[in-house]
Parts: structure tokens; sequence; C-alpha cells
């Protein structure tokens, strides 16, 4: 089959190496049937048949003889991957009972047990790799059959067998579940139309080579009825009208008599690649593909997305001005003429109430309530519907699983949806959590399509799911014109929130928001490298999926966020390579925005640059700071430098007095007298203490001679004097008693600015209500 891996492959690399004994794993534990097996009177708890599972492997080509399949077989048995269940005995083909080892390292790290059949007493398990999605290989259970013309039912062993095709695969029914000779079998590419009796859990298979339909009955077993039926529709040329009308959700808001009359009102209607559809009736995608396109004023027509399989298209609950559609490839919808629709919603009025009622009032009104999409206007809301892909789950249903790569967000319209984790260490699935008719999860692809789920998310209830994909969402923001970080911000605001970032842990709703506008989403690949060891450092960074490792891409980098010196220090450069793992993604501040939304010069901004940087802290961050400068006023003081910072403070108090803009002649006299007492002041020529260049000086005195002064007048001398004391004085200064003290006292407000936000997020719940970073 396609994408299995030949023994011979397998065999031939099979040396000492864990990833030998990985490469020979994956292909052979999701063929293990594993249950409480009873032989010469003794119980085996957990465990499978020996030549079941050689079977297994010659049916799906994955060893070409039973010889091949041993030897296989055997590899794993001496890797302790395969246990006996009686002491002494070696793998062969026969009829032993042997363990799978879920305590050996490589069992845990590659996949888990689930339950794929049978009730309490008799439940039977199935090995599943963490990072595939449930498919057809490896299906193989009890059925019932029907049986020749007389009608009754006789339980077979099914299995999906491999073939020559490159795509597709064939179903075969055995004795029992070790026999290689199919008593009978079908191929997919021979499956005209799958039906099915739900509520006698009946797969009805009508063939292209036979008139003869099959008939499969699966017993008390509804998720094995829905996991057959889903995969066997796939493969129908011909889609059933029932299945198609039920999966478009239709069959969630109708009552069984209303669900069975528009049923017999419903016929397959061939349509051809290119046809514009009209938007009468109500017509319903059964295959092929249907594209949206915007109309321009000359009749243009500009691709928007596309709608896929069990959509509505069309009607009044599709109708949106400036929109067409038309198949993308040859198509078959499920529709109802609009002259019989018109005769059937005029005698059954509530038909159509309930359909709009889904379609347009409970969507619109779910996006309306949702913390991502609420912001948005009704018009980009219409559109925006235009892209939702409408799902129906059965009960306990798995709408993706953890270890698989994402590309689409869900928001939950009717039913419950559970989110769970799988741990490695434990082998223990925990609930992460239960999720309301409203409510978003699996958004992470938002922000970084086709990165990994971190958790599986299962319908407990039969359910209705609005599926968004991140290439139709990046249409969308094309055509609309809109930011996504400014559409997803409450979600980016939990974000920062809960990262528990002391510097921001002041920041107001209002300020945060304005920190997501000006901020950047930055991608990054597997094994690329974030920024080197010596760059020049301007950003800080948060990680909102992803991995990262620093220099030699071992050791883990400890913090959801990091590179936050580059906000406090100029001239600072990393000192680390940070690499990423896996695909990962970025939220970036530039230090820019960071002063812009402290206020440039406050006690604000210098108290968080102290936060940050701590021993290496900038002279400009104590000078600015109210409680730093007093102490180094009194440590310059004892150093013989006092008359630097008395200049200095002169120089701000002047700039501060005559910045204003709206200044009138008296102002200006009053900012001239100020300049010319400052500059006797502080550079007269018996002030031995000033070591200012004597270009700057000159420059100075020249302005104020022309009575010129401005606000700007002492800004060099300024930055001069901090220059100085810099130079001089600081390093002197932070191994002082008094800057210790300062720093603890910095500390100690840090950490109480801690305790405060974990207090909070203790009280209102540690993990947002509405997200989750699935």
């Amino acid at each position: 089959m396609a994408g299995v891996r030949h023994s011979s492959e397998i065999l031939m690399e099979l040396e000492d190496g864990t990833q030998d004994l990985i490469a020979l794993c994956k292909p052979v534990l999701p063929g293990l049937r594993i249950k409480d097996r009873e032989s010469y009177g003794v119980l085996y708890l957990q465990c499978f048949i020996a030549n079941e599972i050689v079977s297994y492997l010659i049916l799906n080509r994955i060893a070409d003889d039973e010889n091949e399949a041993v030897e296989m077989l055997q590899k794993l048995h001496e890797s302790g991957i395969f246990l006996q269940m009686v002491p002494g005995q070696h793998f062969q083909n026969k009829y032993l009972l042997f363990q799978l080892n879920m305590g050996h390292e490589i069992v845990r790290s590659l996949g888990r047990l689930e339950m794929c059949s049978g009730n309490e007493k008799e439940q039977t398990f199935k090995y599943v790799l963490l990072n595939t999605h449930d498919t057809c290989v490896g299906m193989s259970d009890w059925l019932e059959k029907k049986g020749g013309f007389i009608g009754g039912y006789d339980f077979q062993y099914f299995r999906v067998m491999a073939t020559e095709r490159k795509v597709g695969f064939r179903v075969g029914w055995f004795e029992d579940e070790v026999s290689l000779k199919a008593k009978g079998y079908f191929d997919s590419d021979e499956i005209l139309m799958v039906d099915y009796m739900k509520s006698k859990c009946t797969i009805v298979v009508s063939l292209t080579t036979s008139k003869r339909k099959l008939y499969f009955r699966v017993q008390d077993d509804t998720r094995k009825f829905v996991l057959w039926h889903r995969i066997l529709q796939k493969f129908a040329r011909i889609p059933c009208a029932k299945y198609v009308l039920e999966k478009s959700g239709v069959g969630h808001v109708l009552s069984d008599k209303e669900f069975t009359l528009l049923l017999t009102h419903c016929e397959i209607v061939k349509v051809k690649m290119g046809t514009v559809i009209s938007g009468k009736g109500l017509n319903i995608i059964g295959k092929g593909m249907i594209g949206v396109f915007a109309t321009g004023e000359n009749k243009t027509m500009k691709f928007f997305c596309h709608r896929p399989e069990n959509s509505i298209i069309g009607c009044s609950v599709d109708l949106n001005k400036g929109f067409a559609w038309k198949a993308l490839e040859d198509c078959l919808l499920l529709s109802v003429h609009p002259k019989k629709f018109k005769q059937l919603t005029s005698k059954q009025p509530r038909i159509m109430q309930k359909i709009e009622q889904l379609y347009n009032e409970a969507i619109l009104t779910c996006l309306k309530s949702n913390p991502i999409f609420r912001e948005l206007s009704e018009s980009n809301r219409a559109r925006l519907k235009l892209i939702l892909k409408l799902r129906k789950y059965e009960k306990n249903e798995m709408i993706y699983r953890q270890g698989v790569k994402g590309a689409s967000i869900y928001i939950l319209l009717k039913g419950a949806v559970v989110e769970s984790h799988y741990y490695m260490n434990t082998q223990k699935e925990s609930l992460i959590r239960e999720f309301s008719p409203g409510e978003t999860f699996g958004e992470i692809c938002i922000l970084h399509p086709g990165s990994t789920r971190e958790c599986s998310a299962l319908s407990t209830a039969d359910s209705l799911v609005l599926e968004l994909e991140a290439e139709d969402l990046r249409a969308f923001f094309q055509y609309s014109g809109l930011n996504m970080a400014q559409l997803i911000s409450p979600y980016l605001i939990q974000v920062v929130q809960r990262s528990n970032i002391p510097f921001l842990s002041h920041f107001t709703f209002k300020k945060l928001r304005e920190l997501i506008k000006r901020s950047q989403l930055e991608y990054y690949d597997e094994k690329e490298v974030v920024y080197s060891k010596g760059d020049k450092a301007d950003r800080f960074y948060l990680a909102l999926s992803g991995s990262l490792a620093v220099e030699d891409g071992k050791n883990v980098w400890p913090s959801i966020y990091f590179g936050e010196k580059a906000l406090a220090l100029h001239n600072y450069r990393r000192q680390e390579t940070v690499i990423c793992q896996v695909s990962t993604c970025l939220l970036t501040i530039d230090r820019d925005t960071f002063k812009h939304l402290y206020g440039i010069g406050t006690a604000e901004l210098a108290t968080a640059e102290i936060q940050i940087s701590e021993r290496n802290c900038e002279i400009r961050s104590i000078l600015y700071h109210p409680k730093g400068i007093q102490i180094f006023e009194t440590y310059l003081d004892g150093e013989g430098g006092k008359y630097f910072i008395t200049a200095w403070k002169e120089m701000k108090a002047f700039r501060m007095f005559a910045t204003p803009i709206d200044l009138n002649v008296k102002r200006r006299n009053e900012i001239q007298q100020k300049a010319e007492d400052l500059l006797k002041r502080c550079f007269s020529e018996d002030r031995k203490e000033c070591t200012i260049k004597k270009s700057l000086l000159t420059e100075i005195q020249k302005e104020v001679e022309l009575k010129e002064a401005h606000a700007a007048t002492f800004v060099r001398a300024e930055l001069h004097l901090m220059d100085i004391m810099s130079r001089t004085y600081l390093e002197g200064f932070k191994r002082s008693m008094p800057f210790f003290n300062f720093l603890k006292m910095i500390k100690s407000s840090l950490l109480m600015d801690v305790r405060e936000i974990q207090l909070k997020m203790l009280v209102c719940g540690s993990r947002s209500k509405v997200f989750s970073r699935s």
C-alpha cells in the first residue's frame, strides 16, 4: 500500500539502534488486536495472537511470505517489545499468545492503546500511532455479513488488505482471525454508493461490478460503525443523499418526519466544471469543490474561497451580495428544484425556518459573541460566514488527534467537545478542558498553520462544529483589508497576561491592546535561528507556539519569553544563539514600542529597565528613577563628583521648562534668562570641575548670546555629562552597598507584582475560558 514500507527495506536497515526498531514498529504495531484471551482454561490479559499478526503483515504486503513476517516479529520479540505469555516460548507462526510491552521506551514514545470495539466485558484495543490520523489500514474485526439469498447474517472476520493500486484498498472477509484465504472481497474503486441504516448499525454497499448489495452489520458498536462508514463513503462514486443531507447539519435541526420529507424532494444533479450555480432552490455539495467568487463592477470574478463537500450553497442561507458560486471541478449536488422547494416550504414553512435559523441566526450570533470575531463589522461577519465549514460529528468521533499537524481552528456551534492530553511518561490521558457552544478550540493554527496539535479533541455528543481553515482566513484578511494581529488581539492579550511577564504586569487592557497593535508576528521553521550570539539586539520575543533551544539545540529554552534585555540596554548584543526545535510562532516587541508605551523619560520606564537589566542597568535608568538618583547623588557627593549630577539636574529642569510649543514673548524671555543663568552657574571659568568639550561649550555660548536659547540648547551637554558619570563613577556605584539595597528594593517590588498576578490567575482561572493552545 502507498506509504507502507516493505519488510525487505526495513530488515536491511536493522542493526543496533533505536531508529531501526522504530522503523520496524511503525508498520507492525497498528496491526495488533489486543484483548483478554483464554487458552487451556487460563485467562491471559491484554494479549495478541502470533499467527494473526503474521497474516496481517502478509495480507497488507508488509512482508512477502511467512518466513519474512516471522523474521520481522522475532526481532521485536528479541528486543523486548513483544513479551511471551508462557515462559520459554519463542515467536512462531502458531496460535501463541504474546503481549505488547507498553513499558518499552519505543512503544511509549510512538503511540498508545485505544479501545476499538467491544463491550465492558470483552474489549478489543488497537495501537494508534500519535502522529497519524485514523486510517483504513489496520482496520480489522468481526462484523456480520448478510449471506446469499437466504438473508441471514453470519459472523465474518473483516480485514483491509493491500492491493497493487496506488490509491484505494481492498476489503476482504475471512472465516477467522488467522486465515489467509478470503471468502470474498471488494475493491474501493468498485464502490458505487454507500447507504446506511443507523438504527441497526448496518452499512449497505452498492458495487459497480454487481447489482446485488452487500450488507454489513456492526452490533452494539456505534464507534466502529461510524469509522467503517466514513472511510467507505469517501470512495463512493455517487454520494448517498441521506448522508449528504445529514452531514450538512440539516439533520441536526429537523425532526425525523421533516428530514424524511425533505429527502424525498432531493435528487443528485451533475454539474460540470466552470458552471455558475444559481442561488435558487436548495443545493448541497455531495462530491467535488465549489468556489466562491467576488464579483466586480464589470462582471469580473475573483476567487475568494472554496466550499467543501456537504456545504449548503445558494438558497437564502448562503446569499451574500457581490458573490457568486462556480464549480471548480465536475461536481455532484444534492439539489431540490426551485419549484419543488417553493412548494415544500409553503406547505412546511418550519423546514425553511429551521434551516435559516441554523445557517443565519445561529452562526452569525455565534460569531458575534466569540471573542476573536466579535470586533468584526456585520458585513465582514457575513463574508466570514462564507468561508466557514459546518461539520457534523457523531458522539465519540475524533475531531483532531494529538501529534498531528493542524491547519484549521474550530468553533463549537451545538453539542459538546472535550480536549485531552496524553502524557507519555505516565501513559495516561488527562482531560484538559470541556467546551461549550460558542467557544473556540485549536486556534493556535490561526497563528501557525501546520503546527503540531498538543491535545486531542473529541465530540462527546452529536455536535455541529464550524471549521475555519487558515488558507481561507488569509483570503478573508486580504479581501477585507484587516490585520490578523488586531483580529486575534483578545487571544494575544490573554497569552501576554498568562505569561506572567513582570515588566508588563501594570499594563491596562487598553495599553495591552496598543502593545499588540504595534507588535509583529514572526514565523520560523524547524532548526531556523532566531538570533545568533553577538547579534545587535533591539527586540523582545514571546513564544506563541513551538519549542526553542539554546546554542547547540540540546538545552531547551526555559521560559516562554526571552530577549528582554534588548528593551533596556542600548548597543546590547545577544549572549547566546537561539534555535527553533520545531516550527515556531513568535510575537515580537521592539524597543521603540516598549519606550513609547511606558513613556520616554518616565519613572515607570526607568523602573522597568532596572527590573530587566538589574546590575547591568545603564546610567539613564538610574538618573530617571526617583529613588535611584537620590542614592547616586549621595554616592557622588562622597566621591567628589556632585558637580556633574547637579549640573545635569539643572539642564534637565531647563529642558522640561522650555519644552512647551505655545510660547509667547514673555515665556521666551524667561527661557532666555534661565539659559543665561544656567550658563554662568555651570560653565563659568572658575568651575574647575567643568570638563565639557570646548567646541560644545562654544556652541552653547553662541546660542545664548544671540538670544536663541531653546529646549535643546543644553541637550548635548546633558548627554555629555551622563557619559562622564557613566565612565567615571557608575561601576564603583554598582559595587556599593547603597546600590545593592536599591536593587533589592526593586526586586522586592517585582516579587509583589508577580504574586499579585499569580493571585489574579488563581482567582480567575489560569487557563482561558475562551482559548486553548492546541
